[in-house]
C-alpha cells in the first residue's frame, strides 16, 4: 500500500518500507503496483522506515470464483468484519465465525488467519481466527520460523536442524499446499506438541 516510486517507500501493515537500496526481484515482468503480493527481507527493525535488504515477488492469490482460500496475515483496511483486507486481498467476514477473540478485537494490525470462497474478487469469510491482537499476546504453541534445510517428505523434514512432522491428518497449511514443501522453501511451522524430540504440526503457513 502508499507506493511511492519516487521515494521508493511502501508499506505493510503499519510498516513504512524504503526499498531505496534493495533488489526487487520476480514479477515476470509485471508492473510494480499497490496491491501486489512481496515478501520483504531487513536487517532490523527499528524506529522509523524499516530499511529493506531485498523485495520479492510473491505467489499472486487465485481470482477465479468459486476458489477455496486461507489466508494468513495482518488486517489493513479494516471498516468493519464486512470490509478489511488480508495480504492485500478484499475480505468480507460478515458472516464468518470467529474464533481465538472477540469480534470486536479485530482491526487493523491484528494478526488473523481467514478461510472461504471468492465471489467477485472478495474472499467470503466463513471462518477468521484471532492469532495475535496487539498487546495481547499470542496463543501457547510450539513455533519454527525458517527455510527448510532438509527434505524427505512430508513427515520428515528440518527446519534450523529441528526435525518436523507434517504428516497428520489435522495439519492447516497457509499460502499453500503440502505439495509445496521442499528444500529452500521458507515457512513458519506450529505446533502443540513434541514427540521424540519432533515437532508435530498442527499449521504450516508459507512465508
Amino acid at each position: 500500500q502508499n507506493l511511492d516510486i519516487v521515494a521508493r517507500r511502501f508499506s505493510i501493515g503499519g510498516y513504512v518500507i524504503d526499498y531505496g537500496q534493495a533488489p526487487v526481484t520476480g514479477g515476470n515482468g509485471g508492473v510494480f503496483t499497490n496491491g501486489v503480493l512481496v515478501r520483504v527481507r531487513a536487517s532490523a527493525v527499528g524506529a522509523g522506515p524499516m530499511v529493506a535488504t531485498a523485495v520479492q515477488w510473491w505467489y499472486p492469490a487465485p481470482t477465479a470464483n468459486g476458489t477455496a482460500l486461507q489466508l494468513a496475515g495482518v488486517v489493513t483496511d479494516f471498516a468493519g468484519l464486512g470490509s478489511l483486507r488480508v495480504l492485500g486481498m478484499p475480505v468480507d467476514a460478515s458472516a464468518a465465525k470467529v474464533s481465538g477473540g472477540p469480534d470486536q478485537s479485530v482491526g487493523n494490525g491484528v494478526r488473523v488467519i481467514v478461510g472461504g470462497v471468492l465471489s467477485n474478487g472478495v474472499l467470503k469469510a466463513n471462518t477468521l481466527k484471532i492469532r495475535l491482537a496487539p498487546g495481547t499476546g499470542g496463543q501457547p504453541s510450539f513455533s519454527l520460523t525458517g527455510q527448510i534445510s532438509t527434505f524427505n517428505s512430508i513427515a520428515d523434514f528440518r527446519i534450523k536442524g529441528q526435525p518436523i512432522d507434517a504428516s497428520g491428518q489435522g495439519v492447516s497449511f497457509v499460502n499453500g499446499s503440502a505439495a509445496n514443501l521442499g528444500a529452500q522453501v521458507r515457512v513458519m511451522v506450529e505446533g502443540s506438541r513434541v514427540a521424540n524430540g519432533v515437532l508435530i504440526a498442527d499449521r504450516v503457513t508459507f512465508q
